[in-house]
């Protein structure tokens, strides 16, 4: 977690103060412009996953931070449209903060069920298919 915020908070300081002082753009358009620059991919993981070192610790941990970095640069672009719209306000706040609680929740509680649940149904459907696709093979061969 650590390394996500700090790899959030340099790019968005150092983004808004350029933004602010060297491109001369307005403190919402310099923040907007910084979350863009704090967030980032992970372009190199296809490479790190074909070298089989996808359990490395560093990678790991850039993998959790890229996730930390995405999420607030999402939080960033919400509350900037808010405030763009007008709609700053306790019942903002008071929404966006449900919202979260209820999406960590759903990830961390509701998802690896329906993963759970949906790999079962793939793995009896591919055992079918695996093991009804030689005898129609074969029954096909034989009709011919």
């Amino acid at each position: 977690m650590l390394f996500g915020l700090f790899t959030f908070c340099l790019p968005m300081l150092l983004g808004s103060i350029s933004g602010y002082y060297i491109l001369g753009y307005s403190m919402t358009t310099s923040i907007l412009f910084a979350s863009m620059m704090a967030s980032h991919t992970l372009l190199a993981y296809p490479i790190t996953s074909r070298y089989g070192i996808t359990t490395d610790p560093s990678v790991t941990i850039t993998i959790g931070g890229t996730m930390i970095t995405d999420i607030l640069a999402l939080l960033v672009l919400a509350v900037i449209v808010g405030m763009s719209q007008g709609v700053i306000g306790s019942s903002f706040w008071l929404n966006l903060s449900i919202s979260m609680v209820l999406f960590a929740l759903t990830v961390i509680f509701i998802f690896p069920l329906i993963a759970r649940w949906f790999l079962n149904i793939m793995r009896i459907v591919l055992v079918n298919i695996f093991l009804c696709w030689p005898w129609s093979f074969w029954v096909d061969f034989w009709r011919k």
